[in-house]
């Protein structure tokens, strides 16, 4: 039996962020290094971000680790849901990232410092986004003339 009305099924984004979800379980540091730079080669660097978040929650001013690896976490929730929606809608893919984030963690602190690497993710993501971008139309069409 396929989806009923109000079913979560029913909602297109449903399955999309419970994907993100499976992808972030198998990438979130359950799985061993060699599939963590398996991950990274597929879905692009999140080192960056990762910087960010290092910044933002120093083990050397911070009292509790579980926000810096909550941050990163939120760093690759990002590229995987990008990955799984096809990188269409940064924003929508934001918002599932933080919806996820929401689900994964308990305490606020958390949820707040996984949030903040979807955000943190995100100028990373717009620019490898632009970076991969086909030439504009002027721009095949100058170079189909000459």
């Amino acid at each position: 039996p396929g989806p009923t009305a109000g079913s979560l099924w029913s909602d297109p984004g449903v399955p999309a962020l419970f994907t993100c979800g499976l992808f972030v379980l198998l990438g979130s540091g359950l799985a061993p290094r060699a599939a963590s730079d398996v991950f990274e080669s597929v879905l692009g660097s999140t080192a960056s971000c990762r910087g960010s978040c290092e910044m933002t929650y120093s083990l050397h001013t911070y009292p509790r680790e579980e926000e810096l690896y909550a941050c990163r976490r939120g760093c690759r929730l990002f590229s995987i849901c990008q990955f799984v929606r096809d990188g269409g809608d940064l924003n929508r893919t934001k918002s599932e990232c933080e919806a996820t984030c929401q689900e994964a963690y308990s305490q606020s602190e958390e949820q707040f410092a996984c949030s903040l690497g979807c955000q943190n993710q995100l100028p990373f993501a717009e620019q490898r986004h632009e970076q991969r971008r086909p030439p504009g139309l002027l721009h095949g069409l100058l170079r189909w003339r000459l």
